[in-house]
């Protein structure tokens, strides 16, 4: 029975976190940041701003929490006198505008709020009230995640091997391939012929190298990075310089047929009747001339990460 190895295509990866001294937004997408600096709202935009960041806008009762526990903690022990902080809102007494151009989606006044002005959010309730513009607050602001640059584990169009942190790729042709057109194709992949130095390795090999199979006329399987050495049966070594203990020969193998059977190919697939128990060869490995004609080869390179 053949087994279904996990072995996925990434496209894309980035890794995003809020910068030193921000805490999460609600919705993964933002961080706030509470400054403990005392100063006018219109300061308050520009300190925003030169964080690359916003006055703070609130779109939720989670987020409005949030951005009130993180003002208690800063300001209880930076600056005990403050009694509000700044919000990235304009109230003009029936709609509010944000500064950064968000909806205004959700509100979150103290009864009998009158007249217009700049939001400012109790430290004592989390309710808003308005201010003018001059009076001195410490200030909230919401920013966008950094990320260090996307980026995948493996080029497109090589297989990603989580458990071995390896990147695989196919190259070969229904006219097939010698084993040293298989190393160049590799080579100018980016990669090497791969080697195999575990049993969940060499069933990862098998899977991708039957992937999308097409046999054609081709009479022999998968070139391998595996190259002999010498005269015996355990000459062997790995072009990627990886150590050759591991191994799982096809039943009399490595035999050095006519002494020229030099590199190292797995029997990835096998015809009806080819051999008299199929188990005794299939996804196992034989020595064969360099110079024969294969269907393809694996390649192999070390993930990014």
């Amino acid at each position: 029975m053949r087994f279904l190895i996990l072995v996925f295509l990434f496209t894309g990866f980035c890794v995003a976190f809020c910068p030193k001294n921000s805490v999460n937004n609600s919705q993964g997408d933002g961080c706030f940041s509470v400054l403990e600096l005392a100063t006018t709202y219109a300061r308050a935009e520009e300190y925003c701003e030169s964080i690359n960041s916003f006055a703070a806008s609130v779109h939720n009762a989670f987020d409005n929490q949030i951005l009130l526990d993180r003002a208690r903690y800063v300001l209880g022990a930076q600056l005990p006198s403050a009694d509000a902080f700044w919000l990235g809102g304009y109230y003009d007494g029936s709609t509010i505008r944000w500064a950064d151009g968000s909806p205004a989606d959700y509100t979150n006044f103290m009864t009998g709020v009158n007249g217009s002005g700049n939001i400012v959010a109790q430290l004592q309730d989390g309710k808003w009230r308005v201010a003018a513009w001059n009076e001195q607050k410490p200030l909230a602001c919401v920013g966008k995640y950094e990320s260090v640059q996307c980026d995948a584990p493996c080029d497109t169009e090589w297989f990603y091997a989580k458990q071995l942190k390896a990147c695989y790729k196919v190259v070969g042709s229904t006219n097939g391939m010698t084993w040293n057109e298989a190393d160049t194709a590799c080579r100018s992949a980016g990669g090497i012929l791969t080697s195999i130095t575990s049993d969940e390795e060499n069933r990862i090999v098998n899977e991708i190298a039957t992937t999308n199979m097409k046999l054609g006329k081709v009479e022999w399987q998968t070139w391998t990075g595996g190259v002999r050495t010498g005269p015996n049966p355990q000459d062997w070594r790995w072009i990627d310089g990886a150590p050759f203990n591991f191994t799982t020969w096809a039943l009399g193998q490595p035999d050095d047929g006519k002494g020229i059977q030099n590199c190292l190919q797995v029997y990835t697939s096998v015809f009806s009747g080819e051999f008299k128990n199929d188990a005794d060869y299939l996804t196992k490995w034989d020595d064969l001339q360099c110079d024969a004609n294969s269907l393809n080869g694996v390649c192999k390179k070390v993930a990014k990460y």
